[in-house]
């Protein structure tokens, strides 16, 4: 019974990760999901896969529900972790812990994930008019 009880513990001090670690793997996953964002979008634009009777303006408009879904996805493990470095309504304080070092890439990270919200959910609702204007300039 003791050896494999040991045996477990050394898998789940194997399977345990650092502060720094997980950090790096929600700043992985983040930039993951930011750039299936910004692909849907230039999924959108170019119009690939798009179905033979679907208008490209139509085609543009739905990449905006793909960039926002995207987009919200990347948000939220930014926020879960910068809320762990500083926790929300306490900005005033001076606060340090092991996540400290890369507050400024969440920072970024979630600012980066709202925008693109943004911009996805203005492309959802606004999509067709938006590449009906910009193909109108070009007519011209």
């Amino acid at each position: 019974m003791t050896d494999g009880t040991e045996r477990s513990e050394a898998c789940a001090e194997k399977v345990r990760a650092t502060p720094d670690e997980l950090a790096q793997r929600y700043i992985w996953l983040s930039l993951a999901f930011l750039a299936l964002a910004v692909v849907a979008e230039v999924i959108g634009v170019v119009g690939w896969f798009k179905p033979d009777n679907e208008a490209p303006e139509i085609w543009f408009q739905r990449s905006g529900a793909v960039m926002t879904v995207f987009s919200l996805l990347a948000g939220p493990g930014v926020g879960s972790i910068l809320n762990s470095i500083i926790p929300r309504g306490m900005h005033g304080l001076r606060l340090r812990g092991p996540l400290w070092p890369f507050n400024r890439r969440f920072v970024m990270y979630e600012r980066a994930a709202m925008l693109m919200t943004i911009g996805g959910t203005i492309i959802w609702g606004y999509g067709d008019l938006i590449a009906r204007w910009v193909n109108s300039i070009h007519a011209v």
